[in-house]
């Protein structure tokens, strides 16, 4: 909120004399002392009805009105001292008398609460008078009344050793005490002794079973079978690792019969193995393998295929191949000549450079973008040099991604459909012919082309075709 401070006296300019420069009222004077007034009652609110937003601090408010339950506040202009304030839905609230001595506030679960005393109090909370019997008196047989109850009184006499007599014995138990497995002390606590429990005093368990747990977790013992216990050691039935016969019918050689050099293998006679692969390994030297294969050392493999190697790189089957250029579908040559190379599919050219090269009936992928729905429309020259679009919906952002390095040219050419429709802007880094963007065509199709040098920092636009059909 602002206060109209005047900042020109007029009247002290209309007392200067004629020709003194300061009688003169400028037009910035009058304007700078009407903004003043127009910014003061822009800022200040009506005497009548006023309208506030936003927080609104009041040093003292006084209100002519009660202040309404539904606006925060009570409803009513005063409340009985000491009394208990009730609440009325949306209603003012209502205070109830201050309490008498001995009232309580009793409700019933649908009307507003009262306040009550005496024997209707004590009717309303279930309660007798004092002196009058509230259930049947409680009354103890036998001999020696210990506690008796006459009413709401109960007595309680001393307790005599005669009185207790009347109950005979008593205190006379003595607590055993136990030896042997278990034994027990004065106050009768008994214990298993250690050491003491004999295994004919466990459970019985089956033949051919041992003690042991198989069930997840920790937990009491178990009685696990022949079968249970191999398996949780991992052990096969009759496995004996001393015995050659056991160890060659499980597919394993005996230590003897591996030399140290792990050279010459003593077959078991259970051992199935074809004649020729049992010359290959009878063979003492490499030269007597290549004999009995029918190699020869540097032989080349000139039939079949190389399916029975190992996966091979380029480059290990470059210092192979003998012919490194030509024809061939293996060409590893650092500077191969192709002759009549026919491409399969995408050639990826990885932002390389390709010299003297004539192209002939070539195109161009179109990136068709269809509608742009107004919001940003990214154009990805990676997708695409040439760019199809429709403006529609509402205002339309234009930005440019992912040309090529600076130093190298990247173009590419947008055929527009209704870019006068909506509003269009362009990337900042578009540089128009002075500096003024074309006036798109609001039902029709304008060709545009962008360009850059310097990897994006300067698109260069220009329109090449306005409103074709």
């Amino acid at each position: 909120m602002s206060d109209y401070t005047k900042l020109v006296d007029f009247q002290v300019k209309d007392a200067l004399p004629t020709g003194d420069a300061d009688k003169i009222v400028k037009g910035t004077e009058i304007e700078t002392e009407l903004d003043n007034i127009a910014i003061a009652i822009a800022t200040k609110s009506n005497s009548a009805s006023p309208t506030f937003t936003g927080t609104v601090t009041i040093p003292t408010l006084s209100l002519t009105t009660d202040l309404s339950v539904a606006d925060g506040g009570t409803g009513a202009s005063s409340l009985t001292d000491g009394g208990v304030l009730l609440g009325s839905g949306t209603g003012a609230i209502t205070a109830m008398g201050v309490l008498a001595d001995g009232e309580m506030i009793v409700g019933d679960g649908t009307t507003d609460p009262v306040a009550e005393s005496g024997a209707t109090l004590r009717t309303s909370i279930g309660v007798d008078a004092a002196g009058t019997d509230n259930s049947t008196d409680v009354t103890f047989a036998g001999t020696g009344t210990y506690i008796s109850l006459s009413g709401q009184e109960i007595t309680v006499d001393p307790i005599t050793e005669s009185d207790i007599s009347d109950l005979g014995p008593y205190n006379n138990y003595s607590h055993p005490n136990h030896s042997g497995d278990v034994t027990s002390t004065g106050d009768g606590a008994t214990v298993i002794a250690n050491n003491a429990v004999t295994l004919a005093k466990m459970a019985e368990m089956a033949t051919a079973s041992l003690l042991g747990r198989s069930t997840a977790a920790t937990g009491d013992p178990e009685v696990l079978s022949k079968a249970t216990a191999l398996a949780l050691l991992n052990v096969e039935d009759g496995a004996d690792v001393t015995d050659a016969t056991n160890v060659n019918a499980a597919g394993a050689l005996m230590d003897s019969e591996v030399d140290a050099d792990i050279k010459t293998l003593s077959l078991p006679a259970s051992t199935t193995i074809s004649t020729f692969a049992a010359t290959i390994l009878d063979d003492a030297t490499a030269g007597a393998v290549r004999t009995t294969i029918g190699a020869g050392v540097g032989d080349a493999l000139t039939s079949g295929n190389l399916s029975q190697f190992a996966a091979t790189t380029s480059a290990q089957l470059l210092a192979l191949l003998s012919d490194e250029t030509g024809t061939g579908k293996a060409v590893f040559a650092t500077n191969p000549t192709l002759t009549g190379a026919t491409l399969a599919g995408e050639l990826a050219g990885a932002d390389n450079t390709v010299s003297r090269v004539n192209l002939k009936d070539y195109g161009e992928v179109t990136n068709a973008i269809g509608s742009t729905g107004g919001g940003t429309q990214d154009i990805d020259v990676t997708a695409g040099n040439s760019v199809s679009a429709t403006v529609d919906t509402s205002a339309n952002t234009f930005t440019f991604s992912d040309p090529t390095a600076s130093d190298e040219m990247c173009s590419f050419t947008l055929v527009l459909t209704n870019g006068g429709s909506q509003t269009v802007t362009w990337p900042a880094s578009v540089d128009w012919p002075a500096a003024t963007a074309p006036t798109l065509t609001a039902a029709g199709v304008d060709v545009l082309t962008f360009f850059t040098i310097d990897g994006g920092t300067i698109w260069h636009g220009a329109i090449a075709i306005t409103a074709s059909a």
